[in-house]
């Protein structure tokens, strides 16, 4: 595959950068879907490569997963208590669960296209929040 992945298997999944995931691991780093997972939403499969993500990120972008986790801990906190708006937000999180395992492994999954937006306009914007909130340090 020439996505970041080079290795899946029941252990986990373990990136090319050597980082790994597993369902019994640390992964605060995936609160969103480790909500959707909860729900029946996403199969442990695309939960993994979300983990695997969320960890490439927080070792190469930490403004980003800074930024995430000031609102999306809290949300999905919220989001636990609130089903009238669970279920369409967690539409929206398996869409971007699944442009991610695309971008994880493009010859297993196929691109999302609402996904994609979502990352596009997302990872910018938890950027400026983990910047403009420089007593937040992600680690």
């Amino acid at each position: 595959a020439n996505g970041i992945l080079s290795v899946v298997n029941s252990a986990g999944v373990t990136t090319k950068s050597g980082f790994t995931a597993t369902p019994d691991g640390n992964v605060s780093s995936t609160y969103l879907c480790t909500l959707a997972q909860d729900h029946g939403v996403l199969d442990d499969g695309i939960w993994q490569l979300d983990a695997a993500f969320g960890q490439y990120a927080r070792a190469n972008d930490p403004a980003l997963m800074a930024g995430y986790v000031l609102w999306a801990k809290p949300f999905a906190d919220w989001l636990r208590h609130n089903s009238a708006l669970r279920v369409p937000v967690l539409w929206l999180v398996k869409r971007w669960a699944l442009a991610m395992a695309h971008h994880m492994e493009p010859d297993r999954y196929g691109p999302d296209l609402i996904g994609s937006a979502i990352h596009t306009i997302g990872a910018p914007a938890c950027r400026m929040i983990g910047r403009l909130n420089r007593n937040t340090a992600y680690g």
